[in-house]
């Protein structure tokens, strides 16, 4: 029989033991300052404000060049971007991430983000969003397993917790944030096997492999709801009818309506928003456009992908490339249902359209896209201060800078079809907009993330 010492020896190595357990299983404790402070008040301008270019240049330069940057940026000065970038021509990717606590007049260097899982070779495809609270989750990609994986910050991306796994086998994910920051939905491509996937190895020389290959996977509509900030998931029902769908936004609010869009594949690709009020026991979908890309092989890049915004007043906002992607269109959808007809917003006769961007806060709407005139792009801001009932002149984005010719006055060079842009709402009305510029001699000069600041101003009329 043990001795009281021992036993209290036992008893102290037990309850040691026990305390390191529940310090390890404890979760992260993730509240913030901003939770004890109201809310940013969404802005009001006298009807005569208009939109103005404040600041429009590079961020610090990496050596490689960067594609599909997101941003993010709170009423405290503190701009966030982060974008991912190829390190040779392999499967080599990883996350890097710029931070600005004067709305982008200055920033800091460049930070690789961590690879995680450790092993992993490709990190890509981020979206990033806040709370509005000093959070920001941040959603992206890795190989060569397809994870999907979430990170949060509760100091504006200072740091980042632990990142975890959501699903796998997932490609171009998107995140939405409730208004009351509780509710996180994401929306990815999620590869499936189907009822075609061969049971035995195909013959390389078969001359329907192509056809046997696309037919054994669908690249599904994986919708994923979390309502405790991220710490526990479930996978919701996804629209029918939808065999291939890449999405490129979702929404939602406080009450759980839920919104996406995205490209799915039928007579070629479509363009759609599908919409749920109950957790996704039922949708319904809007058909933007019925055959977006007759010009192309490809059902799915191209950049004329259907993005999202959702205002203070319970207004869906949905800006879409037009088919053969020669026009920029908008829709708003009142009350998550009534939807207003198109309303064309890009320039005159431009040779194509490309890559919209799309941001809402209160009664302000931000839209950007791209042109192309004589070969080269360039990138316009339009906006609505009503809730978007009426929308301002185009605003060029893309002008000169001093110290660097990758934007000239004829534009600049795209960087792929499958990229992306973005454009935020930083709580007080002011636009912050990223977008990727190619170099022309790559390797010699990495191409740059551009960031272009637009805040709304009342002209001044000189009095005589």
């Amino acid at each position: 029989m043990p001795t009281s010492r021992s036993t209290s020896w036992i008893l102290g190595i037990i309850f040691l033991f026990g305390t390191l357990l529940n310090a390890y299983h404890k979760p992260v404790d993730d509240s913030t300052p901003g939770d004890q402070e109201l809310l940013p008040v969404p802005p009001v301008f006298a009807e005569q404000a208009r939109p103005v270019l404040m600041d429009s240049g590079p961020l610090p330069a990496t050596q490689k060049t960067p594609a599909k940057p997101v941003v993010i940026a709170d009423h405290k000065h503190r701009v966030v971007v982060i974008d991912h970038e190829s390190l040779d021509l392999t499967m080599n990717h990883r996350l890097i991430q710029w931070c600005s606590n004067d709305r982008g007049r200055s920033w800091q260097q460049p930070v690789i983000l961590e690879n995680w899982p450790a092993d992993s070779a490709f990190m890509a495809d981020p979206w990033l969003q806040t709370d509005r609270r000093g959070r920001l989750f941040l959603v992206h990609t890795t190989v060569p397993d397809g994870s999907l994986i979430l990170r949060g910050s509760v100091d504006s991306g200072q740091s980042w917790h632990q990142p975890i796994t959501v699903a796998e086998g997932a490609d171009r994910p998107v995140l939405g944030i409730s208004p009351n920051g509780k509710r996180l939905v994401i929306a990815a491509s999620i590869s499936e096997r189907t009822a075609e996937y061969p049971k035995r190895p195909l013959n390389s020389d078969d001359p329907l492999l192509k056809q046997k290959l696309k037919a054994a996977f669908r690249h599904a509509l994986g919708i994923y709801h979390s309502e405790d900030r991220g710490r526990h998931w479930s996978r919701l029902p996804e629209p029918g009818g939808l065999p291939h769908t890449i999405p490129f936004a979702v929404v939602t609010d406080d009450a759980g309506r839920l919104a996406v869009s995205g490209v799915a594949e039928g007579q070629g690709s479509r363009s759609v928003v599908s919409t749920t009020a109950d957790r996704g026991k039922t949708w319904t979908e809007l058909e933007l456009v019925g055959n977006l890309q007759p010009d192309r092989d490809h059902p799915f890049n191209g950049e004329r992908f259907p993005v999202l915004a959702v205002d203070g007043n319970a207004n869906l906002h949905v800006a879409f490339v037009a088919a053969l992607g020669k026009e920029l269109l908008v829709r708003r959808g009142m009350n998550w249902s009534r939807w207003d007809d198109p309303s064309m917003l890009s320039t005159r006769d431009p040779e194509a359209v490309r890559m919209p961007a799309i941001a809402a806060w209160g009664p302000m709407v931000h839209l950007t896209w791209m042109e192309r005139q004589n070969d080269r792009w360039r990138n316009y801001y339009r906006g609505s201060k009503d809730y978007g009932r009426h929308w301002s002149e185009p605003l060029l984005l893309s002008v000169p800078h001093v110290g660097t010719e990758l934007i000239n006055p004829a534009g600049f060079d795209r960087v792929s079809d499958d990229d992306q842009s973005c454009i935020t709402d930083d709580g007080t009305g002011t636009a912050h907009a990223v977008w990727s510029v190619l170099s022309p001699h790559p390797v010699e000069i990495p191409g740059r993330v551009w960031h272009a600041t637009i805040e709304w101003k009342t002209p001044q009329h000189n009095s005589h």
